[in-house]
């Protein structure tokens, strides 16, 4: 014999009158058959999630290096000197880097592991 759900409570809504809330959200997986997950698609849903994920950080740092970009063809092409536009340059692409590292863009960490072992080699 299968048992029925318990009824969902009544509370009163605003005008008086009483709405019926189901807090019922089904048997579990267990019970319902076919729809165990295994550790394979669990694993492979969460390596999804991990991309899907991956790519959006990316997608922001992409968005944030075009406003940069845009930020300085408007503003640094029409420096009276150099200088301003070369500081402001390097500062800019600190930032990026930093930014690139908290969105975890992966084609750029190789390129500033290159980079820093250049600057290591150099100093020897």
């Amino acid at each position: 014999m299968t048992e029925k759900p318990p009824k969902p409570p009544k509370q009163p809504d605003s005008s008086g009158e009483t709405l019926s809330v189901n807090f019922n959200l089904g048997s579990p997986p267990a019970d319902r058959p076919g729809d165990e997950a295994t550790g394979e698609q669990v694993a492979a849903l969460q390596e999804r999630i991990e991309a899907l994920d991956n790519k959006l950080h990316e997608e922001r740092f992409v968005w944030v290096l075009t406003i940069v970009v845009l930020f300085d063809v408007l503003f640094l092409l029409d420096a009276e000197n150099w200088t301003a536009p070369v500081v402001i340059g390097i500062l800019e692409l600190i930032g990026l880097i930093v930014l690139a590292q908290k969105c975890r863009v992966d084609p750029i960490m190789p390129l500033l592991d290159k980079f820093t072992g250049m600057l290591n080699g150099k100093r020897s």
